[in-house]
């Protein structure tokens, strides 16, 4: 792979996470009155409020919000909070 080839794909990897898969996550995931993150969303989009939360993944939407945060900044950052 060329330098050039790692950089389109790179930017293309970026893009995604920037305008779709965070803000996915950040829209329907964050459980706003109780902190954290729903236990569960199914592949319609509803979040199941009675499930529950599992620590890994919880601890993994964290460690990503806060790896963004790091890397991006601010808008990532009240989701890591």
């Amino acid at each position: 792979m060329t330098p050039a080839t790692r950089q389109d794909w790179a930017a293309r990897i970026e893009k995604e996470l920037r305008e779709n898969i965070l803000p996915f996550w950040m829209r329907h995931t964050v459980d706003r009155e109780n902190g954290g993150f729903y236990g569960k969303i199914d592949c319609d989009g509803r979040i199941h409020r009675e499930s529950p939360r599992a620590s890994v993944i919880n601890s993994r939407i964290l460690w990503t919000f806060s790896a963004a945060s790091r890397l991006v900044g601010a808008p990532y950052r009240a989701t890591a909070d």
